[in-house]
């Protein structure tokens, strides 16, 4: 597979409220951001923060990392004790680490009992609590200072206006009768400025609103609409290709993408020989059997048509609309966002996520968002963010080329691991690679694989429920936030 671009690695911060939002909400674009986790950046503080973010693209490039990687050792090795931590000390990686003991009356000291411990974290949890208010009320007054401050300084600027206007209206008076003429020219005059004053006044009003909403929103703990996000490194390479973030560094590579159901069940048949093994070991465990059995399969559940029969018609109208984009756009200000690596980069990870992650954006009508808080790399979404939740979660995976296997392949326990806790959140599980064939150019040909839950109807656990028939677990259709 050929190495991708630089900036298919290249993460975007968004530093601008309007352009966050018009990238969520635009029907051309439908990328929504994730929420970086911390406060807004001041137009003050957001050049040094854009300026280390894109020096990172010439410090990390040595090491490189593949997430999601497929080799042929064991994957649960004995770097899994290493986390194991004493009940007793909560031991921790900085140099501030919180020892339970306590001393006895003859100097001896001793390790906690389990109400003293929890005893000692309530304290330190209402300690913790007691300086967050604290903050939070020191903030509030300086809020409340300012703006009492500011209106104070209007109250006297129209004060002072109110006293300048008395002045000029007595010289009116007293000249009307010798210069009447240009007393109705003055008196003409000062009408044009005070409007032209009202609405410059105005204008600043409604800038000065945007900013105190901004911060209320981000006292309040809102994530919607606020700064500063992020779009992953294929949304960015989207959004760069449509011209949503002008940068002169970009280099748009054409790439065709196709939806290929003849690999993607080959692919899906290797996935479930691989998981025979696993299968026959737990079957000899001295446990209850398992109510459920994993099928991968071809995608189809709640799958967009399109994606499969990707019509000329289709492609046409959506390059109308990109072209329409492209004119009405006005988000060129490179002030607004900066392009960056938040981690090493994966030259073959990231061409496999954005092949994939272009074909779902440009052949439906998707809205996909980050999916790291569900252990995914994206989350797919059949309306905006603020109004539906997501029906599945995508993992990509990675082949290298040097491999045996011709597709990714893996483990019995990741695999079932990320389904339960995608049918825990009511979701499907879906994982995704790309094969590229070097015959066909630069056409990438995208497989998408369901992992399905089946119910075996032999286990105990069903047949106290009745007989029932065969079928797979549904996710709830009803997605929408807001019920009537």
């Amino acid at each position: 597979m050929a190495s991708s671009p630089p900036n298919h690695s290249h993460s975007a911060l968004i530093f601008s409220g309007s352009l966050l939002r018009k990238l969520e909400n635009h029907p051309s674009l439908r990328l929504p951001t994730t929420y970086v986790g911390v406060r807004r950046v001041r137009p003050s503080g957001g050049g040094s923060v854009k300026k280390a973010v894109g020096s990172r693209g010439s410090e990390h490039n040595d090491d490189e990392w593949t997430p999601n990687a497929i080799d042929n050792e064991d994957q649960l090795g004995d770097d899994d004790n290493n986390n194991i931590v004493d009940d007793g000390v909560i031991a921790e990686h900085n140099s501030n680490e919180i020892s339970y003991k306590v001393t006895n009356p003859d100097g001896t000291e001793r390790r906690m009992t389990k109400h003293e411990k929890k005893q000692f974290k309530y304290q330190l949890a209402q300690a913790k609590r007691e300086a967050e208010r604290v903050k939070r009320q020191i903030k509030h007054e300086q809020l409340i200072h300012e703006a009492k401050r500011a209106k104070h300084e209007r109250k006297k600027l129209k004060r002072l206006e109110r006293h300048e206007r008395k002045q000029q209206q007595q010289q009116k008076e007293d000249e009307q009768v010798k210069q009447e003429k240009i007393c109705e020219e003055k008196s003409v005059h000062d009408e044009i400025m005070e409007k032209k004053k009202a609405l410059e006044e105005y204008a600043a009003f409604t800038t000065y609103k945007e900013i105190i909403d901004e911060e209320m929103a981000a006292m309040r703990g809102d994530r919607s609409g606020i700064p500063p996000a992020m779009l992953a490194p294929a949304a960015a390479c989207i959004a760069l290709n449509m011209k949503a973030l002008e940068s002169t560094k970009r280099e748009d590579h054409q790439m065709k993408t196709i939806f290929d159901r003849q690999l993607t069940s080959e692919w899906a048949r290797k996935l479930q020989q691989s998981m025979i093994p696993a299968e026959e070991l737990r079957a000899k465990e001295d446990m209850r059997p398992m109510a459920y059995k994993l099928v991968p399969e071809l995608w189809n559940r709640l799958c967009p048509k399109s994606l499969w029969v990707c019509k000329d018609e289709d492609i046409a109208v959506r390059q109308a609309e990109l072209e329409q984009f492209t004119d009405e756009s006005t988000m060129n200000d490179e002030s607004q966002y900066s392009l960056g690596l938040i981690r090493n980069t994966s030259l073959l990870y990231d061409e496999v996520a954005y092949a994939v992650f272009k074909h779902l954006h440009k052949h439906s009508n998707l809205h996909i968002s980050s999916g790291e808080i569900f252990g995914c790399d994206f989350l797919l979404y059949d309306g905006k963010r603020e109004d539906r939740h997501s029906f599945a979660g995508l993992r990509i995976y990675t082949c290298d080329k040097n491999d045996e296997n011709k597709f990714p392949i893996p483990s019995a326990y990741d695999m079932t691991g990320f389904v339960r806790m995608m049918n825990t959140a009511r979701k499907l599980a879906l994982i995704a690679t790309v094969t590229k064939d070097e015959s066909e150019g630069n056409t990438a040909r995208v497989l998408i694989v369901d992992l399905a839950l089946e119910k075996v109807l032999t286990v105990p656990t069903h047949q106290k429920k009745g007989s029932t028939e065969k079928r797979k677990s549904e996710i709830d259709l009803d997605l929408a936030k807001h019920k009537k």
